[in-house]
């Protein structure tokens, strides 16, 4: 995650899914990630690139009925119906990212890539944050391959170290 601040100098995250929300348990600083540092470390599964990768990963029920409780739209950007998630979750899964673009907030931008447990389930979520503006001109394929070589590198430990415990 260090490694990962430091070439894109914005901030890096690492949450898990707690009933209905995303749970940020771990933040890297980049060089230039103050304005994100004020984010609250709780946020909803629909307009936040680590919660759309745990959302992606349930059942259409599953994803039902959690739009049929949560339908608060943030921005104007913000995905508020099944069936625009729906459209987007097709995305999700083929690329293995998910992006957040204004939709938890003006102004902010997000990319993020799932954690993998043994058995193959999404466990958690790494995500790179920073003003849109800014990661657009650093490059956005730049700043995805880097996120997901990150997740690439934490899912390789995650499985060496369920090896090493057999």
């Amino acid at each position: 995650m260090t490694e990962a601040a430091e070439r894109t100098g914005e901030f890096i995250n690492l949450g898990i899914l707690c009933e209905d929300t995303v749970v940020t348990i771990l933040n890297v600083n980049g060089e230039r990630s103050a304005l994100v540092s004020r984010l609250i470390p709780v946020c909803p599964l629909h307009c936040s690139s680590m919660g759309k990768i745990f959302l992606s990963s349930q059942t259409e029920e599953e994803i039902k009925e959690y739009f049929r409780k949560h339908f608060q739209k943030r921005t104007q950007y913000t995905i508020a119906t099944y069936n625009e998630f729906i459209q987007e979750k097709d995305k999700i899964v083929s690329s293995g990212v998910s992006y957040d673009n204004e939709e938890y907030e003006y102004g902010l931008g997000c990319i993020a890539a799932p954690l993998y447990s043994c058995e193959d389930k999404i466990i958690g979520a790494i995500s790179v944050s920073g003003p849109l503006s800014r990661m657009k001109i650093k490059g956005m394929d730049s700043i995805e391959n880097c996120i997901r070589e990150a997740a690439n590198q934490i899912n390789e430990k995650l499985k060496l170290a369920h090896i090493s415990t057999m």
